[in-house]
Parts: C-alpha cells; structure tokens; sequence
C-alpha cells in the first residue's frame, strides 16, 4: 500500500458510500451492469477529505531567504514525508525539531560529481554564506591526487559553469568524503545526503574520456558504486541516501543497493521549452515571460516512452522512486489595458499554473509515481492539495489508452489525462464505480459536471498569453452524499428483539439484547455496537453495519442499495445474497461459514481481507 494510502482505505470509503445509498443518492441512476453509473450533481455531496500525508515534495531554497516564502511553505512541509531541496542551506533549530517531529525527512545535499570553480571563493554572493562546505572543497583542491582535473576547471553536459571533478578511485579521497558527508549529517541533524546528478551520465564528454584512459579496466560508475558501498556502511540503515536519476546508469541495480531514493526530472512538465512571448504584466510592463511546457503522452519524446525507461529500471528494486516536475508562472488577463508605443495592450497578471500541475500528477498516478511540480521559477505557486488526494490502491493491473485519453482506476477514484490538446469527452466504466458514488471532481473542488448518459466534458485549455492550448489531466473521486438523518437513534440497552420497518435507525453504541430485523424499504446503521440475536434484512434501501459485535449470524437478502460490513466481529453463519446495490464486506471476523450469491456485483472486500473459521462458498469464495 502507499504511503498516501492512509487509514481511512478504501473499506472506509465504501462504507460512507454504502451509508448514504438510496437514502441520499436516491437521484442516482439505478446500475444496469456490475457497479454503479456515477451519480448526478443534483444533491449536496461532501467533498471527499484528504489524506493525512503525502509522499514527495521538492521545495524552493527560497524558503531559507524570503519570509513570504518561509511562510507560505513551513506549514505545508508538515504534512510531506520525503522532504527535499537543492542548495546548501538547511533548517536549524526548533524549526527542524518541528518539521520532523511532524514527519519530514530533510537531505543535504551535494552535487555527486566535483564542485564549481566559484564554489572556492569566499567573496561568492551565495558560495560565500556556507564557509562549512567551502571548507570540505578547499581540502580536497589542496589534495590534486583526489580530482580528476586539478587545476583545470571544465564544464560541460551537466556542469554548467567550469567545475573540478573527483577521482573516486582514490581511497583515501573516498575516506575524506564519506567523514565530511557523515560529520554534516552530524552537525545538521539531516536525515540524509542528495546526490545531484548520481553517477557519471552528466559528466563532460572530456572527463569521461580522460577517466577511461587512466582507468581502462574501472568504469566510473563502477567507482561511485564502490563508494555508494563505503557511504552507506559509515550512514547505517537509519540514514538516507536520495540518487539523482541513477536509472541512467548501466549498473543501476548495483546503485540501488545503496540508496534509498531516485528521481526524474522534467518528465511531465517543466519550466524549460515552453512557448514564449511578450505581455505586458501588471507592476513589470512589458516583460518576455515562457509558459510551461507539457510533455504529450504519445511520441518517441512522449511521456509514455520517457517513463517506461526508470520504471523497468527500478521494477522489483529496493529504491522508492519519484518525480519532480517544474512549473512557470501562468498569465491571466485583469482586464485592465495599458498602452505602448501608442498601441492598447491588455494586461497580464501571474498566477498559480494548476492545470500544469494536475497534469503532471495525472500522468504519474497513471504509472504509479509520487511526484510533484516545483515552482523553483514560480515561487509559491506549486502548493496544492492534489498531492494529498487518496486514490487508494490500483484496482487493474495497468492503465487503458483510449483514442484521445488514457485513464486508469483505483480504490477511491480515477485519474484521466487526455493525448492531445482537444477536449475528451470521459465515459467513466460504471464496473468500477461503487453503487450509488458521486464523481467530485477535484481540480474543480465540486462535484464533477455529468451529463445525462454519465459521461464528463473536459474542455481544452487555452492559455490566453499566447492562445495555445496544453493536454489535461484530471483527478476525480467517489465522494459521498451528506450523512444521512437518522429517523431513530439507540444508544445504551435495548432489551428484546429490534425491527426497523421504516425510515432509518442508528444504532451508535447500543447494545441490542435480542435479533435486529430490517424489513423492505428501511436502512440500517449501526456503528459500534452489540446484537445478541443475530442481524436479518429482506428487501431493505441500505445497510451499513460498522466495529459492531453480532451474535448469532448474519442473513442480508435483496437490499436495493448498498451494504457494507465493515470491522465487525460475528459469531454464527452470513448469508449474503440477491443485493443489488453494491456490497463491501471488509475487515469482519466471521465465525462461522460465509455465503454469497446472486450479488450484483460481486462483493468486495476492499482490500481488507475478512477472517472466516468456517468455509466460505459462491461469490466469497476463497476469502
């Protein structure tokens, strides 16, 4: 299970669907197939709540010197597990007692191949504020043995600006960087070491070629593995060691048994080769600003060939895997106009790139990825609430490519993006849908827009800056209805056998010293409680039984709406049969024998397996 897959699951989802069933979502159409067509928005729905965690968040260095930002994101950070960054700057203090009592870990970080030219001088404007890590470089340049090119700073292909490379087959190099690596650890408080560009696949064609000479029979990435060994003896298994694309690399398996993490960049968005133009901004005036660029599912280019690559790569590994997207500002009209070079211009303000930020968690959730889009080129402008969404666990094996989108479902809901620029008109597969859910759409935070046959119009994007259309991606999940009004509530004893003939009864901490009988047309909730007589139900609108303790067996037949049985212990044979809107057994304790048929569909447990004595037969079979 994920880690954003929290304690609510999918058996408590299900369950609060199964509550509000024909009681509350009585507009919904009835399934003429297993499952259920998604509901019309025509009664309130309650927005389907968050996960408590989310996985992955790549965080501006910005925080560290501009106090909006530091506002803006200190909280947000609490609720991430893996929490990275790229610069040398780090959270001291009570603030990082806080950060990781609330679940963070932090890494810091060092570029894996050597360290600019610029990095030496203590006047640098940025290099200059951490006299720490210019320490660690003066020693290794005073040591020309332990570089590559002592002397003689060279960029290119991922050293940008002129660089100096490290020797990793130099041991006693390899003994100093391991120590300076842990005494940091040490001195910060981190929980681990980010290593940018992990291996040699960023190295200059130049350093490489000059490795291979002095070193024939080592690659260098069979060095930095022997080093990767060295560092993660020295860290222990309670430290971290996050990679930078180490999938690249021809001995990525051996990598892996090193670190804990690796990364994509760039894969489904970034701030680089979007469309560029020149508006008028508000408060800048005329400015050339870019958009952010959307990598299209289809193409030797496309996202779908891009990802397959680190997918096979770390398949089966002892890694976790993200991705890290980058975004740009967004520009929208105000509506206001300014005039330049006496012609009348409209003007442009910056805002928050959120469709480039569903299409990139789209397109990763189709493939079973954490990401998440930076805004390291448009500050504060990547935090959302998409990150926290609980989709649950897939509920096929992989995606489905249609003509014009690619969807995939899970537990809690689906993701869809589309594979061109046009609007997609989605046809949800009613299979998968839960009987009686309402589709919330989350990017729109309401419930999603369904037509007359069930279907959702995702129109097509237009940026207005540059008028060019970018490919969607979208989130949608099964939310449930407002709780349902209990026409009768029981708590503490009843004594003697209970029936419920209309309307609907909770049950919240009673104790029932007798049979509870539901009869056609009523529903059920009992939540907590005792039943020493057994639970029979015949023709009823819903039953939602949930951490109750029945004695005496359970008979559930021909309910019209949902059933859910979830977390209960029951003593005595179950017969579950004929129901017609969905049923949910999950996380029960049967003792006894368990029977299911002529459900339709066929029950499910959820993804929480229920514990039987007896044998289980029909449509539970096997449980």
């Amino acid at each position: 299970m994920s880690r954003s897959t929290r304690a609510r699951g999918i058996a408590a989802s299900l369950t609060a669907l199964a509550v509000v069933g024909a009681a509350a979502l009585s507009a919904a159409p009835a399934a003429a197939s297993p499952g259920g067509a998604p509901a019309a928005a025509s009664v309130a729905v309650q927005e389907p709540p968050l996960a408590d965690r989310a996985d992955f968040i790549f965080f501006p260095m910005t925080v560290f010197v501009d106090p909006v930002v530091k506002e803006a994101y200190y909280d947000y950070l609490k609720g991430f597990d893996v929490c990275l960054s790229n610069g040398y700057a780090v959270w001291e203090g009570e603030e990082l007692d806080e950060l990781q009592a609330a679940g963070c870990e932090f890494f810091i970080y060092r570029w894996f191949n050597g360290y600019y030219e610029s990095e030496l001088d203590p006047d640098n404007i940025y290099y200059g504020q951490f006299p720490h890590v210019q320490a660690i470089f003066h020693e290794i340049n005073a040591h020309p043995e332990w570089l590559l090119n002592p002397g003689d700073p060279q960029s290119g292909s991922g050293a940008v600006y002129p660089a100096y490379f490290y020797d990793y087959m130099n041991p006693e190099f390899r003994e100093f960087f391991v120590d300076a690596i842990v005494d940091r650890l040490d001195e910060s408080g981190y929980n681990g070491v980010f290593f940018d560009y992990i291996g040699g696949w960023a190295l200059p064609p130049q350093i490489i070629e000059h490795w291979n000479t002095i070193y024939p029979d080592t690659s260098y990435d069979e060095a930095a593995e022997g080093f990767l060994a060295e560092l993660r003896a020295a860290l222990g298994e309670d430290r971290r060691i996050f990679g930078n694309q180490a999938y690249r690399l021809p001995n990525a398996h051996d990598i892996y048994q090193h670190i804990d993490y690796d990364v994509t960049e760039s894969y489904g968005t970034t701030f680089i080769w979007g469309a560029e133009t020149d508006i008028y901004v508000e408060g800048a005036g005329m400015t050339h600003i870019f958009e952010t660029f959307f990598r299209p599912w289809d193409g030797e280019a496309g996202y779908r060939s891009y990802i397959e690559w680190p997918r096979s790569v770390t398949a089966g590994q002892p890694v976790e895997f993200f991705e890290i997207n980058y975004l740009q500002a967004r520009y929208e009209p105000t509506g206001a106009t300014a005039v330049v070079d006496g012609v009348e211009v409209p003007v442009f303000a910056p805002t928050k790139d959120r469709h480039a930020v569903y299409y990139g968690y789209a397109l990763s959730s189709i493939m079973g990825i954490a990401p998440f889009a930076s805004d390291w080129y448009s500050v504060v402008s990547g935090l959302d609430d998409v990150y926290f969404t609980d989709l649950g666990e897939p509920v096929e094996e992989s995606y489905r490519e249609l003509d014009d989108q690619v969807i995939r479902y899970f537990e809690n809901g689906f993701v869809v993006v589309s594979r061109g620029t046009d609007g997609i008109v989605v046809e949800p597969d009613t299979s998968m849908i839960p009987a009686g859910a309402t589709l919330w759409d989350s990017y729109a935070s309401a419930p999603a827009q369904v037509e007359a046959d069930g279907s959702v119009v995702i129109g097509p994007e237009i940026y207005e800056a540059t008028g060019n259309a970018y490919p969607s991606g979208r989130v949608f999940l099964y939310a449930q209805g407002p709780a349902p009004a209990c026409d009768v509530t029981l708590t503490g004893t009843h004594t003697g056998g209970l029936v419920v003939s209309e309307g609907i009864t909770c049950l919240d901490g009673a104790a029932v010293k007798g049979g509870v009988t539901v009869e056609a047309g009523a529903s059920l909730v009992a939540t907590a409680s005792t039943i020493r007589g057994g639970l029979t139900a015949s023709g009823a609108a819903s039953l939602t039984v949930t951490g109750t303790e029945i004695k005496g067996g359970v008979k559930i037949t021909t309910t019209a709406g949902p059933v859910a049985l979830t977390g209960n212990t029951i003593t005595g044979a179950t017969r579950i049969s004929d129901n017609a809107g969905g049923v949910v057994l999950s996380g029960n304790t049967i003792s006894g024998s368990l029977q299911c048929s002529g459900n339709l569909p066929a029950p499910s447990d959820g993804g929480d397996a229920n514990r039987v004595t007896g044998a289980a037969h029909g449509q539970c079979g096997g449980w």
